[in-house]
């Protein structure tokens, strides 16, 4: 099932076309270092970006509108799990 959505979180980009973001995952908080809180499953959406690919930094305030899916899903390299992801429509950059 898809629902069209839309939310506002930092991103982590996680695969680049050239110097474009193709992928992000996004968290409701931005990491401050390796000692900060561990995130679990269910704190984690995965973003495809197709069209309008965008350069985006990492913890940067992203609004993306796309449909959501809830199911679990494993990335190509086979270590990857995430149980919500998002085939954006749009992305804007935030400000704080």
């Amino acid at each position: 099932m898809q629902k069209n959505i839309e939310i506002i979180a930092y991103a982590f980009p996680v695969k680049l076309d050239k110097e474009l973001t193709s992928a992000i995952v996004l968290m409701s908080v931005a990491p401050n270092c390796c000692y900060g809180d561990v995130l679990k499953l269910n704190d984690l959406i995965y973003v495809e970006i197709t069209n309008p690919k965008v350069r985006i930094r990492e913890n940067q305030l992203v609004k993306i509108l796309g449909k959501l899916t809830v199911k679990t899903k494993i990335l190509e390299n086979q270590t990857s799990r995430f149980m919500y992801w998002i085939k954006a429509d749009a992305i804007t950059i935030e400000s704080k």
